[in-house]
């Protein structure tokens, strides 16, 4: 038996360390800027309660410390902002519905796959649902491209403020290379 001995202990803390690009995943910080895939209304659910509950002066929130890192030097208590480009057949109205009452400004764009749903249609539903919750009125703005909404909010955020960019990997791919100059993948963006 050639197999290798491997502890509990190695395995749990394995899977600590493990990371998944484009799930919480902190690509700057100051200001914070977050990259999550959430494609579905399960993940959309989960990135809206994950940001309902942020700490926003610590960062420090147990479930997430192996993506957030904790004692961040700047409190993030400025402007929300949230980039979304949704593909078509999904459904758009569950994916945005979670993301309403965090979001402050909602840039929507459309990723390069044929598949991908036009903003003003995402504009559309979300408008629709911010008609059914009067209290809280986000700003709506549209960009073409998913390089000219990152372009957009970057030129306006202060240091307080955080920016979520979700909808689809495709759109989390193409963000991640206008941020950090690397060229997005062909599979997932």
């Amino acid at each position: 038996n050639q197999g290798f001995h491997i502890s509990e202990t190695d395995i749990i803390e394995g899977i600590k360390k493990a990371r998944i690009e484009g799930r919480l995943e902190v690509i700057q910080e100051d200001p914070l800027i977050l990259l999550d895939g959430a494609h579905n209304a399960a993940g959309a659910r989960a990135l809206g309660a994950f940001l309902e509950d942020l700490d926003p002066d610590t960062l420090e929130n147990e479930s997430n410390t192996s993506t957030l890192e904790k004692g961040s030097s700047t409190k993030h208590t400025g402007k929300h902002w949230l980039i979304s480009g949704i593909m078509r057949d999904k459904q758009i109205s569950e994916m945005m519905s979670p993301l309403l009452n965090w979001t402050d400004e909602f840039v929507l764009t459309h990723p390069d796959i044929e598949r991908a749903a036009d903003a003003s249609h995402i504009a559309k539903i979300t408008e629709s649902l911010l008609n059914q919750q009067p209290n809280h009125r986000p700003l709506i703005t549209l960009k073409p491209k998913v390089s000219d909404a990152v372009s957009y909010v970057k030129s306006q955020m202060n240091p307080q403020d955080v920016l979520v960019i979700t909808g689809s990997f495709y759109t989390v791919g193409e963000a991640r290379g206008a941020l950090t100059g690397a060229t997005p993948s062909l599979i997932r963006g």
